[in-house]
C-alpha cells in the first residue's frame, strides 16, 4: 500500500512548506499584475490538492 496514505504526516508537512513559501513570496514581492497570476494559480492548486487528500483521508476505512 502507498506510505502516504498509512502515514499522511509527510505529505502533510511538504504542503503546508509550500503554502509558507508561497505566502512568504507574495509578503515579500508583492503581487503584481505581472505575478499575481502563477501565484493564484499555485495556491488554487494547493488548495485543490490539500481538499482532495483530506476527502481521501475522511473515506478511507479506520
Amino acid at each position: 500500500m502507498n506510505r502516504y496514505i498509512d502515514r499522511p504526516l509527510p505529505l502533510l508537512i511538504t504542503s503546508a512548506i509550500f503554502a509558507v513559501l508561497l505566502i512568504s513570496i507574495v509578503i515579500f514581492f508583492g503581487a503584481t499584475q505581472v505575478t499575481r497570476g502563477p501565484i493564484e494559480m499555485l495556491l488554487a492548486l494547493l488548495l485543490g490538492a490539500l481538499l482532495l487528500f483530506f476527502r481521501a483521508l475522511s473515506r478511507r476505512p479506520r
